[in-house]
């Protein structure tokens, strides 16, 4: 798999990157001082595009994604999960401002604003005309990579989008880089509009790059998957409905045809005849890894004191509500993320025995072995912005909610098809509800999902083998597999973290926290 990211740094913490080949650029730091253009040569290009990229890779999967899915109903902590997401999988008094889950996503995502906003800027210092070409399309992907980063942040620190979109707060706009800067949120009216303006922006340049399966960079099928995330959530379904028809139709992308492409997509990033869904995949390797997913689901690795040498000691199982939700043990998604602890990989918990035949473990994140300098899947995977499927879910949601049933059904079903899950014959909204639940879980947009759909988070009962096997915490039970959450629970929005209150007189704190 090819490697793009490259290493610079640049002084007063405008970026920093772990070393990767310094041979390739200056060591020396470059002095930012906010009027002259940071790109001077053609090697810069290289070097601030590819930066780009990694800053949007480091937001990506891992704790990013884990924490909003164990937020809800797919998963129970065990007697392993040292209160890893304790709080936010509670979601009880625990759950505060000081939350280290919610602070790091928020954290993350701004950090990586900051230095895309230095790239946009570029556009208007620059003036080579040598470099102007490559300076616009440094932006235009930055555009790209910034509407990505206010959408996530939107969908979690913000209320869903609605008729008072105009009065909610949703987060601050930081769109020059100003170290100063105390800036107080905006609505979340004011936050979509800034995505789809960034979209536009980034399309004016890259609206003509051709989409590529598992194309390692931004296309305009890649830009218009967020420009249809972006219409769902706004509930404009017409739009929502073509953008994501259009992509599906294409014929560029298809969904896998059996079970080893299914597979191979998630267990070998697809393997040695690539990942036909994939829209874009970022580059990753064994000295660049992605962030990993690891001890959350699986916790796979040696074990000496095991009869079989390997064990899985995860944090978090599977719930019996997610387990239950395929109805069809042929379902190729059931086949592939759920395996049974068995003789060859038992499961252990602290000092109890090994445990074999009796409950699953959520393994569609178990990790790429080609990505493991051990040999061993350790929870890597090569980050993927969107896929095929998300596409046929939000074609399928928003033809429903445009009142066209007929497509609707047909853009659901094609996915069961190729998936060899129930197919749905009468089309409704907990059919399509349901499905975004099977296709996309772990992959943290559960509770956007939830969230947008305006429902509650149900009861996530455990799998009855985990519960007689005494090793899913359930001290309270109410807090654990127990829990469920009303559909206008204030913990749909996170705090804004602690931190930033302190240093930023100008931010309000969301209801609750």
């Amino acid at each position: 798999m090819k490697t793009i990211y490259r290493t610079f740094t640049v002084a007063a913490a405008l970026f920093t990157l772990a070393a990767c080949n310094l041979d390739l650029y200056p060591s020396n730091s470059i002095v930012y001082n906010g009027e002259d253009p940071l790109i001077q040569t053609a090697n810069d290009l290289e070097t601030y595009r590819w930066a780009n990229y990694a800053f949007f890779r480091s937001t990506l999967g891992g704790g990013y994604d884990i924490a909003d899915d164990l937020m809800c109903d797919g998963f129970n902590a065990t007697n392993n999960y040292g209160n890893n997401y304790g709080p936010i999988h509670r979601a009880d008094k625990s759950f505060t401002s000081s939350d280290n889950d919610t602070e790091s996503f928020w954290a993350s995502n701004y950090s990586a604003i900051g230095n895309y906003n230095l790239m946009i800027a570029e556009v208007t210092k620059n003036t080579d005309p040598a470099l102007r070409d490559g300076v616009k399309l440094i932006a235009a992907e930055a555009y790209f990579f910034r509407a990505f980063s206010y959408l996530r942040l939107a969908r979690r620190f913000g209320p869903a989008y609605g008729d008072s979109a105009d009065k909610d707060l949703c987060v601050p706009l930081v769109l020059v880089y100003n170290q100063q800067e105390r800036p107080a949120r905006k609505t979340v009216k004011e936050v979509y509009l800034q995505i789809y303006s960034d979209i536009q922006e980034a399309l004016k340049v890259l609206g003509t790059v051709k989409g590529a399966q598992s194309s390692e960079v931004v296309t305009a099928d890649v830009i218009n998957a967020l420009l249809a995330n972006y219409y769902l959530d706004i509930k404009n379904y017409k739009e929502a409905y073509n953008v994501a028809s259009k992509i599906i139709d294409s014929g560029t992308y298809s969904l896998c045809s059996n079970l080893t492409a299914f597979k191979a997509k998630y267990f070998e990033d697809g393997g040695e005849n690539g990942d036909t869904e994939s829209l874009m995949m970022l580059a990753a390797s064994k000295s660049e890894t992605p962030n990993g997913y690891g001890s959350a689901y699986t916790g796979y690795g040696k074990d000496p004191e095991s009869p079989t040498q390997y064990s899985y000691r995860a944090y978090y199982l599977p719930s019996g509500r997610l387990v239950d939700a395929y109805n069809n043990i042929n379902d190729y998604r059931y086949q592939a993320w759920f395996e049974f602890v068995n003789n060859k990989t038992p499961f252990i918990s602290g000092g109890k025995p090994y445990y074999s035949s009796e409950f699953c473990v959520f393994v569609k994140y178990k990790g790429n072995e080609a990505l493991s300098s051990s040999g061993l899947a350790d929870g890597h995977v090569a980050p993927v912005p969107y896929s095929l499927g998300e596409l046929h879910l939000i074609a399928a949601e928003a033809a429903f909610y445009n009142k066209d049933k007929t497509n609707a059904l047909r853009r659901l079903t094609a996915l069961q098809n190729k998936r060899n899950g129930n197919r749905t014959t009468t089309i409704t909204e907990q059919a399509i509800q349901d499905e975004w639940f099977k296709e996309t879980c772990g992959e943290g947009k559960r509770m956007e999902c939830l969230k947008r759909w305006g429902v509650e988070c149900p009861k996530r009962y455990a799998q009855p083998g985990a519960l007689e096997a005494s090793i899913l915490v359930n001290t309270p039970e109410s807090s654990y597999y127990e829990r469920s959450l009303s559909k206008d629970a204030y913990q749909y929005t996170w705090p804004i973290p602690a931190y930033e209150i302190q240093v930023n007189p100008n931010l309000v704190q969301n209801i609750g926290y």
